[in-house]
């Protein structure tokens, strides 16, 4: 669950324990919340070191969300957040294999699990030793996704095939992006309406057949690598209105097992 929004960090600290107290599994930290656009790394650590005392032994994560503004956190900076022990997750969105490299080399002997949102990296982050994937296709077909990071580096030419598939199809996730997400769930079974807290967004005809297609190309992957899903998408819908169904703390696929 999201825990840090407007506010200064006592305000914060007070919404992430209240957050903390609802049960979920970690509050994850808004990157770019914790100190002002033209602010030097060292206010934000000391930021952050206030909302660690403020907060006691909530389980917190780390996404570099794009706004307000977009704040990457450097590989020392992610270093000291693992060093610390509080956090266990973090959503990077840094779309370049250089900066991804060095942190995840940061955090390797930490419990912070790496989270490439960005999919055109996502299969050399892999490779690299990043844990998983956390991004907006996730809302499309999560199912591939798995496959993929738990199994490219057992079949690598299949992984290499989904991967250029899922970096091309990321295109078609973006167009109108979150009411794509709505529109295309529905395709495949699930009550739901395209309505979002943004501006109303209208589909044409050339829109669905987009999203059409592209229901049928992943539908071709998972018959080609025998993937089936472990519920419908309507029974999936209910179990979770009945509160039968939870995700982890990130909301993120993993396919890797870390100690700690």
């Amino acid at each position: 669950a999201g825990g840090t929004f407007e506010g200064t960090v006592v305000q914060q600290a007070a919404f992430v324990n209240q957050m903390g107290g609802t049960g979920v599994d970690g509050v994850v930290v808004i990157v770019c919340q914790m100190a002002g656009q033209d602010q030097p790394d060292s206010v934000w650590q000391a930021n952050v070191e206030q909302l660690l005392h403020e907060t006691g032994d909530v389980p917190l994560g780390l996404y570099e969300c794009p706004g307000p503004y977009h704040r990457l956190l450097s590989p020392e900076l992610i270093g000291w957040c693992g060093a610390t022990g509080r956090f266990l997750f973090t959503k990077d969105t840094a779309c370049e294999m250089g900066p991804i490299v060095r942190k995840i080399a940061a955090v390797k002997d930490t419990r912070l699990r790496f989270f490439n949102a960005n999919v055109a990296t996502l299969l050399d982050s892999l490779k690299a030793g990043g844990d998983g994937f956390c991004g907006t296709a996730a809302n499309f077909f999560p199912e591939l996704f798995v496959w993929l990071c738990r199994h490219f580096e057992a079949e690598p030419e299949a992984a290499a095939d989904l991967h250029r598939f899922l970096s091309v199809a990321q295109r078609v996730v973006a167009h109108k992006y979150k009411a794509s997400a709505k529109k295309y769930l529905a395709m495949q079974g699930m009550p739901i309406e395209a309505i979002c807290r943004d501006a109303e967004v209208s589909f044409r005809e050339d829109d669905l057949l987009t999203l059409t297609h592209l229901r049928e190309l992943a539908a071709t992957y998972r018959e080609k690598l025998d993937i089936r899903a472990p519920v419908i998408w309507g029974r999936l819908f209910s179990d979770y209105q009945k509160g039968r169904l939870r995700t982890g703390p990130s909301g993120g696929i993993s396919g890797r097992e870390r100690d700690g």
